[in-house]
């Protein structure tokens, strides 16, 4: 039997370790009273019954679902990650791991992407064959569309839309910031959604989103309601001028014009 571990004293950590494995190795060679064999002979008849290890170690993982965007992409959580563009509109599974996100359509693995730092937000994972060709890209319907709608609000929000639409490795990139704006033009007015952008290019914003924008149009239609209305005097009997003498009638005030008694 290997002496007590309190009884001993080591100097370094190699030390330690020898004794521990030499310890170890002499309490499974040790011969249990109730099985008549040793923990190691146990363990070399159980061998034969392990099935074979994974290749890879076991990672938790989270699954969810979500829909494929008509950017080709899906959100998790504050980023977003490309799919095949036959895909949009459906519902792919997700599977989060630490450090990869994986998705799935009926069981099939679709795309791989490593996963963003959690620190990151807004960022793009893109697999450039997850996209259409990018001249059918940009004759496609719904980019096409949101040009003639921004085009139709006035030349500022058009020539943002533009700018957005240029950036990034693909057109349909800030298609969700397209969206946003154009809805604000939809809430608001197009005339306070052009001077809005007008004030944020004037001062060095030239990709101003709807976080940027929103205060102010707020800010601008609070300018505008603190302009007071003309004041209009009603007529008064209790007060002196030709308004209130107008509504007071033809009586001539106690005092005035009378004759003594």
């Amino acid at each position: 039997m290997a002496p007590a571990l309190s009884q001993q004293r080591f100097t370094t950590l190699s030390e330690l370790r020898d004794f521990v494995l030499e310890w170890a190795t002499s309490f499974n060679a040790r011969v249990q009273r109730r099985y008549g064999q040793s923990r190691e002979q146990r363990l070399l008849e159980e061998r034969s019954l392990f099935g074979p290890v994974p290749p890879e170690p076991y990672e938790l993982c989270v699954w969810k679902k979500a829909k494929l965007h008509a950017d080709c992409h899906v959100q998790v959580g504050k980023n977003f990650y490309s799919a095949p563009f036959a895909l949009r509109g459906q519902f792919l599974e997700v599977r989060i791991t630490a450090k990869t996100i994986e998705l799935f359509h009926k069981q099939q693995r679709v795309a791989l992407h490593l996963r963003q730092q959690v620190s990151q937000i807004g960022r793009y994972r893109t697999e450039m064959l997850h996209l259409p060709p990018a001249h059918k890209a940009l004759l496609e319907h719904l980019p096409q569309a949101l040009r003639d709608e921004a085009r139709a609000i006035g030349p500022e929000t058009e020539a943002l839309v533009e700018r957005l639409f240029a950036l990034g490795n693909h057109p349909l990139r800030y298609l969700r910031r397209v969206q946003g704006l154009l809805r604000m033009a939809r809430a608001t007015s197009p005339k306070d959604l052009e001077r809005a952008i007008r004030t944020c290019v004037f001062l060095g914003e030239t990709l101003p989103g709807p976080r940027t924008l929103e205060p102010l149009i707020k800010q601008a239609r609070q300018e505008e309601g603190e302009e007071l209305p003309s004041v209009t005097r009603k007529p008064n009997p209790y007060l002196r001028g030709t308004q209130s003498i107008a509504g007071s009638g033809d009586e001539t005030p106690k005092g005035e014009g009378s004759e003594a008694s």
